[in-house]
């Protein structure tokens, strides 16, 4: 595997794309005087009015985005508590506690009742969807509950008083330590899924990750954990970790479908306004370290074929605030875009013996931008691909 990084390089090769592409959009519409149109991109993008937004007194964040119904047909309401904390935000004696608080939090192993809990949970979602999910990432740890809706069903203010009440206690410590046994549980359901996805692809790019980013927290904490780290993690660095950092200073509630924002309101007060606040903490730095263009060939006994990545690290992108920004990201997009098409064109070539390749762009991936070229192929196919 071959992962390159060069973002200055790239930076500038981009930036050079993304000016000409800009320039092309505003010959495009060069009907308006020049100094009208400079006013006009730099304007703020209008907000929806729609969305309730607002912040109760401990800091908990929350937005409410009201939808149509969709007549005849069935529709859901999502409810997303976001903690903006992962793995990124462990101490050095809590290596995968991220990701065990996130999965014993979501089966109610932090609640005062968690059979209760669990139920209370499962009532509400689609129970297809596996009921209440929980991610935990490098930056942040979302908690999601979808409710799904017969044709012409709405939620009633009971209803979504006691589903803000069960996402309430995500965030509301009854007091005590982590019971062993949950933790235990967590740690092999855990590592059951790790086992189904890792393979030669992980474990190279675990190699490569420390290079690429230096000694920033992101070489660190990515991947966000490991066997030894999930087995080495004790009940009291979950629950130190999970008590730190699920707060309500640190989440924002989202709330979507077809609901009366009012209400929704009213039950997010009650259900949360009177939980602690917590203790303001400063969070990691999250930046990726000093950018150095490198390129690394590592290579595992279990890969036959070619698997090339070229990798552009960068900082995530400023903020859609105005119409300049927006058409700037609108011209990576393009840019992303052409070089994907262009190298699925060279894959079905016989001649390339590429079996996939495409390039994507993630515009903020945990407080960095990546955008990564991908070819798979069989043995050979790489060079063959080069050559077009």
């Amino acid at each position: 595997m071959l992962t390159a990084r060069g973002r200055t390089l790239g930076l500038c090769c981009a930036s050079i794309l993304l000016t000409g592409l800009v320039a092309q959009a505003n010959a495009g519409t060069a009907l308006e005087p020049s100094e009208q149109r400079q006013a006009a991109v730099s304007e703020p993008l209008p907000a929806d009015p729609s969305v309730v937004q607002g912040r109760l007194g401990n800091g908990l964040r929350f937005a409410i985005a009201p939808l149509e119904r969709r007549e005849g047909r069935r529709d859901t309401v999502s409810f997303v508590l976001q903690i903006n904390a992962g793995s990124a935000f462990e101490q050095d004696d809590q290596i995968g506690a991220a990701k065990l608080a996130s999965d014993i939090a979501a089966r109610g192993g932090f609640s005062s009742d968690p059979e209760a809990f669990r139920r209370a949970a499962d009532s509400f979602d689609d129970a297809s969807r596996g009921g209440l999910r929980a991610y935990a990432t490098f930056d942040t740890t979302r908690f999601v509950l979808t409710v799904p809706l017969d044709a012409d069903e709405t939620l009633s203010s009971a209803d979504l008083g006691r589903i803000a009440e069960t996402l309430a206690e995500l965030i509301e410590f009854p007091g005590g330590e982590l019971d062993e046994a949950e933790l235990d549980r967590s740690r092999r359901d855990l590592l059951a899924q790790q086992s189904g996805w890792s393979g030669p692809s992980q474990r190279i790019t675990a190699r490569a990750l420390p290079a690429l980013f230096g000694d920033s927290v992101f070489a660190e904490r990515v991947p966000i954990y490991g066997r030894e780290d999930l087995l080495a993690t004790t009940p009291q660095a979950v629950s130190d970790f999970a008590r730190a950092w699920y707060t309500p200073r640190s989440a924002t509630l989202v709330v979507a479908g077809p609901i009366d924002p009012k209400v929704v309101q009213r039950a997010i007060e009650v259900a949360f306004g009177t939980i602690e606040a917590g203790g303001a903490q400063d969070g990691p730095d999250l930046s990726i370290g000093t950018p150095t263009p490198e390129v690394l060939v590592e290579t595992d006994p279990a890969v036959a074929s070619d698997i090339v990545q070229l990798m552009l690290i960068a900082p995530p992108p400023p903020p859609l605030v105005d119409e300049t920004s927006l058409r700037e990201r609108l011209a990576e997009r393009v840019v992303v875009e052409a070089i994907n098409r262009r190298l699925q064109d060279l894959s079905r070539r016989d001649e390339t013996a590429a079996l996939q390749a495409g390039a994507f762009s993630q515009p903020n991936a945990g407080g960095y931008r990546m955008s990564m070229v991908n070819v798979v192929g069989e043995a050979g196919g790489w060079a063959k691909l080069t050559r077009e």
